[in-house]
C-alpha cells in the first residue's frame, strides 16, 4: 500500500494554509530556504523552528504524516552528521586515526536540523496545495519566459507529469514487491549485497511497467491533440491584499531573522 505521508500528499482541509494562494506560499518557502541557510546560532534555529511548528499546527498536519515524510532523508543526513562528528586525524602522511569531535558533532546536528525543517516547510506545501494549483502557478512565475521563445506551457506541463508519476511509481513498486514476496523473494534476510541482488526482478518489470505507462499518456495526450499552447486557467488569478501582506510580512521577518541571528 502506498504511503502517502511520505510524499507530503495533497489533503483537502479547511485551513487558513491551505486557502492561502499557492504562490504566496512558493514565495515563504523560497524566502525561508535562503534565510535558513544565513541563521548561525542555536536561538535563531530555535525561532525558526517554532516557526516551522505553527505552520505545522496551522495547517493541521500531522506530526506522524512529518516523521514519516522525513525518514526518507535520515540516512543522507545521518551521513552529513558522522562527516562533521569524526574527524581524520593525520600525524604522518600515511598513517590516519578517526577521532570524535564534540564540537563537529554539535555543528553536524545543527546541520541536520537544518536540512529537517527545509523539508519539513516543503511537505506543509506539499500537504496542502494541490499538484494542478502548484503546477498553474509555477506556470504564473514563468510567464515572463514566453517573449523570450521559452516553452514555457510544456515545461510546467513536465513537471506536472513527473510529480504525478511519484506516487504512480512508489504503487507499483510495491504491488510488484508484494508479488514478489508471494513467489517466495525474500527482501529482509541476509547480506546487504544478497538483498540488492533479490530487488533486481523488482526493478526490471517496474522501468518495463513505467515505460508502458509513458507510452500511453504519450498516445493519450497526441490523441486529445495536446500542444501546449494557449492554455487558460479556468480559477482567478488575483491575489488578495491580506494574504499579499502576510506573506511578504513572513518573508521580512525571516530574513530580519537570518541577518540578526
Amino acid at each position: 500500500m502506498l504511503n502517502q505521508s511520505f510524499l507530503g500528499e495533497y489533503t483537502a482541509l479547511a485551513t487558513p494554509i491551505h486557502q492561502l494562494d499557492a504562490r504566496l506560499k512558493l514565495i515563504v518557502l523560497f524566502s525561508a530556504s535562503i534565510s535558513i541557510f544565513f541563521i548561525d546560532t542555536w536561538f535563531g534555529m530555535g525561532i525558526f523552528a517554532l516557526f516551522v511548528m505553527i505552520l505545522i499546527r496551522l495547517a493541521k498536519l500531522p506530526i506522524k504524516a512529518v516523521v514519516k515524510g522525513l525518514k526518507p532523508v535520515l540516512i543522507i543526513l545521518s551521513f552529513m552528521f558522522l562527516a562533521q562528528a569524526f574527524r581524520v586525524q593525520a600525524p604522518y602522511p600515511i598513517l590516519a586515526s578517526f577521532g570524535f569531535d564534540p564540537s563537529g558533532a554539535l555543528r553536524g546536528i545543527f546541520y541536520v536540523l537544518r536540512i529537517l525543517l527545509l523539508v519539513a516547510l516543503t511537505l506543509i506545501v506539499t500537504f496542502s496545495t494541490s499538484k494542478d494549483e502548484l503546477s498553474s502557478k509555477l506556470a504564473w512565475f514563468l510567464a515572463f519566459l514566453r517573449p523570450l521563445g521559452v516553452p514555457v506551457d510544456d515545461i510546467v506541463m513536465m513537471i506536472s507529469i513527473a510529480i504525478r508519476f511519484i506516487p504512480l511509481t512508489f504503487a507499483e513498486f510495491n504491488q510488484i514487491v508484494m508479488a514478489q514476496k508471494a513467489r517466495g523473494a525474500n527482501f529482509e534476510t541476509g547480506s546487504i549485497f544478497r538483498r540488492l541482488k533479490a530487488y533486481i526482478p523488482v526493478f526490471i518489470p517496474l522501468f518495463v511497467a513505467l515505460f508502458k505507462k509513458s507510452y500511453d499518456l504519450a498516445d493519450a495526450m497526441d490523441a486529445r491533440l495536446y500542444q501546449g499552447r494557449g492554455r487558460t486557467q479556468m480559477n482567478d488569478e488575483r491575489v488578495s491584499f491580506a494574504a499579499l501582506t502576510i506573506s511578504l510580512a513572513l518573508c521580512l521577518a525571516l530574513f530580519v531573522l537570518a541577518v540578526v541571528m
